[in-house]
C-alpha cells in the first residue's frame, strides 16, 4: 500500500482499528416498559402520546412522564413502539386539537 506521496507503507505501520462497544441507549420517556400493554396496539394510538414542538422539529413524549421531560431525545418515545401497560385509547374531540395537549380525564 502506498501513501499520498507514493511511499510504501508497511502493514505494521498502519494504525490499529479499535473495536469499542457502542453505547446502548436506554429510553426514559416511557411510562412503563414497551410491550407490556395490549397486543396489537402502539404508542401512536395511545391518548398519552403528545407531540411537542421545538423550533422546526417535533418530539413525541408520554404525558404520564411530564415531570421527567427534558429538551433531550432521552425522554422521547417512538410512536411505533408496542403499547405499555398504561395504554388507553385516544379520546379525540372535534373541538380539541390532537397536538401539544394532555390527556382527557
Amino acid at each position: 500500500m502506498r501513501d499520498l506521496f507514493g511511499n510504501e507503507i508497511l502493514e505494521s505501520e498502519l494504525p490499529a482499528h479499535r473495536e469499542e462497544p457502542k453505547k446502548k441507549y436506554t429510553p426514559h420517556g416511557y411510562a412503563a416498559a414497551p410491550g407490556t400493554g395490549p397486543k396489537g396496539e402502539y404508542c401512536r394510538t395511545c391518548q398519552f402520546a403528545v407531540r411537542r414542538s421545538g423550533g422546526r422539529k417535533h418530539y413525541w413524549k408520554c404525558y404520564l412522564r411530564v415531570r421527567a421531560w427534558s429538551s433531550c431525545y432521552a425522554t422521547d418515545i417512538l410512536l411505533k413502539s408496542p403499547a405499555c401497560k398504561h395504554w388507553e385509547l385516544q379520546k379525540l374531540s372535534p373541538f380539541r386539537p390532537r397536538y401539544n395537549v394532555g390527556p382527557t380525564r
